[in-house]
């Protein structure tokens, strides 16, 4: 499977509000690709919707570490 499908994937269970297998598919793809820089995104943005915002956060910084992007999710709601 390319990261691409899997990720195709993750977004079907998190847009369908199936978090738990969307965090195992994110959990999967970057196992074998950690590089997978919108799989990152899209486990964060899962972890804030969840109320997990320093999680999410957390989980930015070190996915995205040696990347030049500094991204942050705050809950304004």
């Amino acid at each position: 499977m390319t990261p691409e499908e899997g990720f195709a994937i993750a977004y079907h269970h998190y847009s369908n509000e199936r978090f738990g297998d969307a965090e195992n598919a994110c959990r999967q793809i970057l196992n074998v690709f950690p590089a997978h820089t919108e799989t990152w995104m899209l486990y964060a943005l899962m972890l804030q919707r969840v109320g997990k915002t320093a999680e999410a956060n957390q989980l930015l910084h070190s996915g995205m570490q040696n990347r030049v992007q500094t991204i942050r999710l705050d809950a304004y709601y």
